[in-house]
């Protein structure tokens, strides 16, 4: 992870402000063009050097990286047309779908960080929602030796490395910390700001991308038992984990849409995504967890009417999200293969969702009743 660290503070200083344009190459010197990139304080350090080497193969194009301050931000100015890409570090809400392309190109790990001074090795679920909803106070109570209140971190509102830290604790682990929290004793606006406040408080935990940590600065622990690592990321046992999303209005097409096929294939950008610390999407084996339903589980349909099962395959990194529809009783509904229900007679049927990997099934209960 040396490359990243060379970057760090620079990056830090920068984040809420227009970085300088990247002199990147296109095989025509009279071609121009412009690409602009806002959002994720976690991606933003690998794609500025995924652009600069992008430079060295291609002329003639700049790449602006502007308004590094969250997630949030790089999908609002996507969505709203101030920017070609919209980077974001969790993955796409079902209305930001409806309008933006996600373009995966890599996967990130959350890393549970702590002071380098504290003995804590491991943070079960149980633990970490306690600290976060303020039930423990000091870290004697997860560790007799070490006698030190705890000051609890987390990131502001609209960053997707916060979203995706609920969301696991949420769907993986039952713990609902974005219902619970307790007063955050800092609300950090950018990744390298998190690890800096962590270095410099005993008794500070907070949580960060895997691919901006820097050991020397802080100590990641064990979450559940398994160690934050890339190959722990990338076989799903390290359930902390995201996409990198980098989202555009629509398919992207022209110099955005070359850059990010540029980042899907090229070796070279492999080379770089795996150098500071990141998943490339060849390496990851992450089977479907849960299957979210957008709709009820119970359902009441007049003989005739359809509806359309709406849902969501978790956690969103996972490598394939293919389901399959059946139902136990097709005289009263059927259900076709993108999900459609078609009520056909009075009576009740169960309509089973099933993921093609993983076997992880979810259900709907259907009631026709006569027109």
């Amino acid at each position: 992870m040396k490359l990243k660290k060379l970057i760090a503070t620079s990056l830090t200083m920068a984040m809420a402000f227009t970085l300088a344009p990247i002199a990147v190459p296109n095989q025509s010197k009279a071609a121009t063009a412009t690409i602009t990139l806002s959002g994720s304080t976690s991606i933003s350090p690998l794609a500025q050097q995924l652009a600069k080497q992008y430079a060295k193969e291609n002329k003639g194009i700049k790449i602006n990286f502007t308004n590094i301050t969250g997630s949030g931000s790089g999908i609002s100015d996507a969505m709203n047309g101030k920017v070609d890409i919209g980077m974001s570090s969790r993955a796409l809400k079902a209305d930001e779908a409806a309008v933006l392309k996600a373009n995966v190109i890599c996967n990130d790990g959350i890393a549970i960080v702590v002071n380098k001074s504290n003995p804590v090795g491991n943070i079960t679920p149980e633990q970490l929602y306690d600290l976060y909803a303020k039930k423990t106070t000091n870290w004697k109570s997860i560790v007799s030796s070490y006698n030190k209140e705890a000051a609890v971190y987390g990131r502001e509102s609209g960053s997707g490395t916060r979203s995706c830290f609920e969301d696991v604790l949420k769907n993986d682990f039952k713990k609902d910390i974005a219902k619970n929290y307790g007063k955050l004793d800092a609300e950090i606006s950018t990744t390298g700001a998190m690890q800096t406040s962590v270095k410099t408080n005993p008794g500070a935990i907070g949580y960060m991308s895997l691919g901006d940590l820097d050991e020397k600065q802080v100590k990641a622990v064990k979450f559940n038992g398994v160690s934050p690592t890339t190959e722990n990321v990338a076989n799903g046992t390290y359930k902390m984990s995201r996409p990198f999303v980098l989202a555009t209005k629509g398919e992207a097409t022209g110099a955005t849409g070359n850059f990010i096929k540029w980042i899907k294939n090229s070796s070279n950008a492999k080379k770089i995504i795996t150098k500071m610390g990141f998943v490339n999407l060849s390496q990851v084996k992450i089977a479907p967890r849960q299957i979210k339903l957008n709709v009820k589980s119970k359902i009441t349909l007049k003989k005739g009417k359809k509806k359309t099962i709406k849902y969501t395959v978790y956690p969103a990194n996972a490598v394939n999200k293919a389901v399959k529809f059946k139902s136990s009783n097709k005289k009263v509904a059927t259900v076709s293969k993108k999900g459609v229900i078609k009520a056909k007679k009075k009576g009740k049927a169960t309509i089973t969702i099933t993921t093609v990997e993983g076997n992880v099934k979810a259900k709907i209960k259907v009631t026709v009743k006569k027109k």
